[in-house]
């Protein structure tokens, strides 16, 4: 995944859903500057860490999360 993908602040869906997301989580993703996230798919990848904790380190986007799929 390209870093500046998530310096978009505008975005409101992200749909990263069957895109071979494998492992850990690299930490750069508590870094997020999604603030107006809305839904975020993340189903079908094999991916190994707790998913409530990355959300939770996410700088904003878990003030505007409606939606998560796993």
């Amino acid at each position: 995944m390209p870093s500046w993908l998530f310096n978009m602040s505008s975005i409101t869906k992200l749909d990263l859903s069957y895109s071979s997301l494998r492992g850990f989580v690299p930490s750069m993703l508590g870094q997020w500057k999604l603030c107006k996230l809305q839904v975020l798919q993340l189903s079908s990848n094999l991916i190994a860490d707790d998913i409530t904790d990355m959300i939770e380190s996410m700088s904003c986007s878990n003030q505007s999360l409606e939606s998560l799929d796993l």
